[in-house]
């Protein structure tokens, strides 16, 4: 089983979303911060 490093995260997608609106390339540590609110330590 290989480790995932970096993944893409969908955000609210609609019927008239393009990719570049809905889609960001994350690690673990940028959704730690995500979810916390924020990149604020």
């Amino acid at each position: 089983m290989s480790k995932v490093q970096n993944f893409w995260v969908v955000t609210k997608p609609t019927k008239r979303s393009t990719l570049i609106d809905i889609l960001f390339s994350a690690d673990m540590k940028r959704m730690e911060l995500q979810f916390k609110g924020g990149y604020e330590d």
